[in-house]
């Protein structure tokens, strides 16, 4: 989550799980938060963060200005991987750049919502007081988390949730494992959190109920149906089958909110 901070892959992984999960939950009948619980469980979340850690060892929780020096390297590193990986679109769409603008142009809403789960996990520490906590191998954790959605890629693509855009999924994990093999080769002596000598803290338990919570926060269906728009006109064609759905929510919940008057600040006269 934390190499997920920015850049046109965090955009692109974002509005598809966000996608996923409210397709998730017309087909269901569930809330997206609720969904995530499902969704995490099913794909072997929490092997991310059990599977890697190092056995007895233990490391500095960062200071918030050592975690933001570091998200500020890799910041750079992803944005220069992500050029590069790009052309992997070329598969689903003949205009590669134009489905790039889809998701770059929504960078203020990505901003919102990972700011919202920065400030809510707590991950950093204000103090910068030394305290320990169990180390994690971070090159583990981008194999692992790769192994456990390719392990389940076939069950994911034929649930009702991803299979009308199976090969949309298709192409977004090949995009994820370009990107990771580039932050892997990009960070081959360590990565900036071993050179520093200390990692956030986040726990499958924390990261879970904060994603949560900022889902509830978060206001995307309005742009969620504009992205969609936007990636149909760039060419993703797939997606004209769950747009439709998507531009219907928003509209609901324009209406929703139209109907919804503010309370009368006039004071009735007394007889």
């Amino acid at each position: 989550m934390i190499l997920l901070k920015y850049s046109s892959f965090t955009n692109v992984l974002f509005y598809f799980i966000i996608i996923f999960l409210q397709f998730f939950c017309l087909t269901y009948g569930k809330k997206s938060y609720d969904v995530f619980d499902k969704v995490s469980k099913e794909t072997g979340f929490s092997a991310v963060f059990l599977n890697t850690i190092e056995t007895g060892k233990l490391i500095k929780q960062c200071g918030c200005d050592e975690q933001e020096k570091c998200l500020n390297i890799i910041k750079t590193q992803v944005y220069s991987c992500s050029d590069g990986c790009w052309k992997v679109f070329n598969k689903i769409t003949k205009t590669p750049e134009d489905l790039k603008k889809c998701f770059d142009k929504k960078k203020d809403r990505i901003t919102s919502f990972m700011e919202c789960f920065n400030r809510k996990s707590e991950s950093c520490n204000p103090l910068n007081d030394n305290k320990m906590i169990p180390k994690h191998n971070i090159t583990m954790m981008l194999d692992i988390a790769e192994k456990q959605i390719l392990s389940k890629k076939n069950d994911i693509i034929k649930s009702p949730a991803v299979k009308p855009i199976r090969h949309f999924f298709n192409t977004t994990l090949d995009f994820a494992q370009c990107l990771k093999n580039c932050m892997l080769k990009e960070n081959s002596n360590g990565f900036c959190f071993d050179k520093i000598n200390c990692q956030p803290y986040l726990t499958e338990k924390r990261t879970i109920v904060t994603i949560k919570k900022c889902l509830k926060e978060f206001n995307w269906k309005n742009e969620l149906a504009e992205t969609c728009d936007c990636c149909i006109k760039a060419g993703i064609s797939e997606l004209n089958k769950i747009c439709p759905m998507l531009k219907l929510m928003a509209g609901g919940s324009k209406k929703v909110h139209l109907q919804i008057k503010p309370p009368s600040t006039t004071v009735s006269k007394q007889n």
